[in-house]
């Protein structure tokens, strides 16, 4: 009776989760995941992203000069490679069997357990796509080698989860390697505080970054990647040295050592970036950094909608903001993925993200299948995705710093 009972679920889901209702539950809650536009396509070990940089040398009022001078385009070819991502759950088959004979109860006793799962491979999908490719989720400041750690961001809370287990690294992940100290199994999150507590965070030492066990320098090349604060002389990101040319890697703004305050700092920036070229029209920010802004504002406040290109029926309220280049109004969009005192401004049409089919989706075929136990009296859903973020102009995007 088990193994029917496990193929009528697979059904069930089946019939319930198709139209895109994982993807459109992914969008409602995390705006730049909704916003970005998307390419559910990743053939190949990776997809080249090539942006131009540089024109030929050959330019001259003097024919002979500009043919004597003439050089090749200046391109890069960023090498895009999929990152994964993946969670795993379970439904005790008691459940399953004591609800078989009444269909409500028996499809939420899946459902409930499915987009539970699906949640939080959205979430850490929505925060990775604005952090940087080594997957640290938050510094230590006080704590460590104690119960309860204190986060040097409070704001970073937002990454951990109660049951997630977690390891250290002396790096935030682009480079380094996990410390030796054994995965510890957080039991309390207090998102007020900014504090995690465990049994004992044994060995480990304040000012060290944390990591859910498993992902160090395996996450998203998030926004942070493509705009990053600085890049060495040697820089190699995605295989290309971005020190060549800084629209290689976008504008980065460190508010705080400008004396710019939250107003100051977009207009700033919006004209930074008009200078280039470039036709920002979104502004993506932690919800905390928003009031601020709407406190400058004051009365002057005005709205607009704006919608996923993918789609339109999830919309997003954004408050309006004059744009000193061509891109009309600025739309400043509150995400809770987006880290606090961390500001973007982008061109949405320079963004992609590209995954193997939807992301998050079910792992097993096309939709969902679950698996009995070979263990234990449960069965396991399995959800995830392959993907990762590209940008076609990193220097039509800019990254505005107030720590």
């Amino acid at each position: 009776m088990s193994d029917n009972t496990v193929l009528a679920l697979d059904a069930a889901m089946k019939t319930y989760y198709k139209g895109g209702k994982l993807v459109r539950s992914a969008y409602m809650n995390h705006p730049f995941m909704a916003l970005v536009n998307k390419a559910k396509s990743f053939p190949g070990r990776d997809i080249p992203i090539v942006p131009w940089y540089a024109g030929t040398g050959g330019q001259s009022r003097t024919f002979a000069t500009a043919q004597a001078n003439a050089t090749a385009e200046e391109t890069a070819v960023f090498s895009l490679r999929r990152k994964k991502d993946y969670a795993v759950s379970y439904i005790e088959m008691e459940t399953l069997l004591v609800t078989a004979d009444d269909d409500g109860a028996f499809l939420k006793a899946g459902t409930d357990v499915v987009d539970n799962t699906n949640r939080q491979v959205s979430r850490n999908l929505a925060l990775s796509l604005y952090r940087n490719s080594g997957g640290a989720r938050g510094q230590i400041l006080s704590g460590g080698g104690g119960a309860t750690i204190t986060l040097v961001n409070p704001g970073d809370i937002v990454n951990f989860e109660k049951n997630m287990k977690v390891v250290q690294s002396t790096t935030d992940g682009t480079s380094g390697a996990v410390e030796a100290d054994a995965a510890v199994l957080i039991t309390k999150v207090d998102r007020q505080a900014g504090t995690i507590t465990s049994a004992a965070f044994t060995g480990f030492d304040n000012g060290n970054f944390l990591f859910r066990e498993g992902d160090l320098g395996l996450s998203i090349n998030g926004i942070m990647d493509w705009i990053p604060a600085s890049v060495a002389a040697g820089d190699n990101f995605l295989g290309v040295n971005r020190s060549l040319d800084s629209r290689l890697r976008g504008l980065y703004v460190d508010a705080t050592a400008q004396g710019f305050d939250y107003v100051e700092a977009l207009e700033f920036t919006d004209a930074m970036l008009a200078r280039e070229g470039a036709a920002p029209n979104v502004v993506l920010l932690n919800p905390l950094d928003l009031r601020k802004i709407k406190t400058q504002l004051g009365a002057q406040l005005e709205y607009e909608m704006i919608s996923s290109p993918d789609m339109t029926s999830v919309t997003f309220k954004a408050l309006a903001f004059p744009s000193t280049g061509g891109g009309g109004v600025l739309k400043l969009v509150s995400d809770p993925d987006c880290p606090e005192k961390h500001i973007f401004m982008l061109q949405t049409d320079s963004w992609i993200l590209r995954t193997v089919g939807e992301f998050p989706r079910g792992l097993e075929g096309n939709g969902f299948k679950f698996l009995t136990s070979q263990t234990a009296d449960k069965v396991e859903v399995r959800v995830g995705g392959y993907g990762n973020l590209g940008c076609f102009a990193p220097d039509h995007n800019a990254h505005i710093s107030f720590v």
